[in-house]
């Protein structure tokens, strides 16, 4: 059978955990080319000589990506694609491509520093939203996938609360959940081996945000146990703050390591303690669970979909929404202590949270079914014409393009400037015309 090749882009949004592992592992006769792309955007008047940092600055009003013309089919990362006639898109999160964009970044910022949602801003994303759905629905999107029910919970929310009935529903009816898979980095006889005998059990955590991550309260809880527990390891592998490094005292700390150091350290590790406040998925828990390690991480508020990957008996998780936040450590210190204590309890945890890495719906084997029968079907039912720009509503609007490179330096250029090392999308409370920003429960 001929290999259908897909193009996987835009490159600047590809996630280094999902999208490449979709390179990785591709679906059967499927061969992957990604691509850098020419990415659309429309602005208002006011923007009257942009560039791509503006775009980080300033709110706009839709992004849409272009590859080139071809008969190949596409998956794009967030954005809709011009000039294809068949075509899909993944997110894991509905506000960030559909309300705000790029400018998520400005807005999250000046958020934390109390500066307010103004009505013209709410204004802005609620027309920015009916446009982005406009491309969404066009007949050359064939698919949008979130990596979570949750995700897809809540852009049929935000769709409900907007009265977006008519465009919403024909969106939502494209739309599907498709969780993230990670190839098994050990086979079921060197979990086994890891496991067997009475070798010291490492303790790994893994993560860059030391505040997003909870990096402090990991490491006050290392140098506790590992007082208690003087045969146990303890590694930490992100970046922490200067003031900080005097708790890594014992630990073994990286600053930073390449992807294939960190795998090699979840092959060899037994216990993973993520206690990250936030994730919109948290591709080093499948990353965790597909080398055999025994998970304690958290549930609840900033992690609303944990539900969905792991049952009690797969993971042990702190449940954020039963308790008050100075017992939130007391808990986790509670339960790593007893995974320390017990080798053959985490062992247990440990072979759970590996068949849900290799078996049912967060499988390789699940997602590559799902995806290769998605592809297939695109590409045997293109639409009669590729999506253009002029198909959108474009009163009052520019249109100006900008190559994903020039969009990839200006990015890295504000995050340096800014010290932004990961931001975390959300919607604060604000008047809104009809009602409130907030998300309705």
């Amino acid at each position: 059978m001929t290999s259908q090749t897909v193009i996987l882009g835009p490159t600047i949004d590809l996630h280094p955990g999902f999208h490449g592992s979709l390179s990785q592992d591709a679906p059967q006769q499927v061969a992957y080319h990604q691509r850098g792309g020419r990415h659309h955007f429309l602005l208002g008047p006011q923007n009257l000589e942009p560039t791509a940092r503006s775009l980080f600055e300033n709110p706009h009003f839709a992004e849409l990506v272009d590859f080139g013309p071809g008969p190949q089919v596409v998956h794009s990362a967030r954005w809709p694609v011009v000039g294809r006639r068949a075509w899909i898109a993944d997110m894991d999160d509905f506000g960030y491509p559909f309300l705000l964009g790029r400018y998520a970044i400005r807005a999250c910022l000046d958020s934390e520093h109390g500066e307010p949602w103004s009505k013209g801003l709410a204004a802005a994303a609620r027309r920015r939203l009916a446009i982005m759905l406009g491309a969404f629905t066009h007949p050359s999107c064939k698919a949008v996938l979130f990596w979570t029910r949750h995700a897809l919970d809540g852009a049929e929310r935000w769709l409900r609360r907007l009265d977006l009935a008519e465009p919403g529903q024909a969106f939502l009816d494209k739309c599907r959940v498709l969780y993230p898979a990670q190839r098994p980095t050990l086979l079921p006889a060197g979990v086994e081996a890891k496991w067997s005998g009475d070798t010291p059990l490492e303790v790994l955590f893994v993560g860059n945000d030391f505040d997003a991550k909870n990096g402090r309260l990991a490491l006050r809880i290392f140098q506790r146990l590992r007082t208690r527990h003087p045969g146990a390891r303890f590694t930490y592998v992100g970046h922490v703050p200067q003031a900080e490094l005097g708790r890594t005292e014992g630990v073994t700390h990286h600053a930073d390591l390449p992807r294939s150091e960190v795998m090699a350290l979840f092959r060899a590790s037994h216990i993973f303690f993520h206690p990250a406040r936030a994730e919109s998925f948290g591709m080093a828990l499948l990353e965790a669970a597909a080398s055999g390690l025994a998970i304690l991480a958290a549930r609840g508020a900033g992690l609303p979909h944990m539900d969905e990957l792991f049952n009690p008996r797969q993971a042990l998780l702190v449940d954020r929404d039963s308790m008050a936040p100075d017992a939130e450590e007391i808990a986790f210190e509670t339960h790593l202590d007893a995974l320390l204590r017990s080798r053959p309890t985490a062992h247990a945890f440990a072979l759970a949270s590996y068949e849900v890495a290799t078996v049912g719906e967060l499988s390789l084997a699940a997602r590559n079914s799902a995806l290769g029968d998605l592809y297939r079907r695109a590409q045997s039912e293109p639409a009669s014409s590729p999506f253009s720009i002029s198909d959108l509503d474009l009163r009052g609007l520019r249109h100006v393009r900008f190559a994903s490179e020039a969009l990839s330096t200006a990015q890295h250029e504000l995050r340096t400037e800014r010290g932004i090392d990961q931001v975390n999308f959300y919607i604060p409370a604000g008047e809104l015309p009809g009602g409130s920003w907030a998300m309705p429960e």
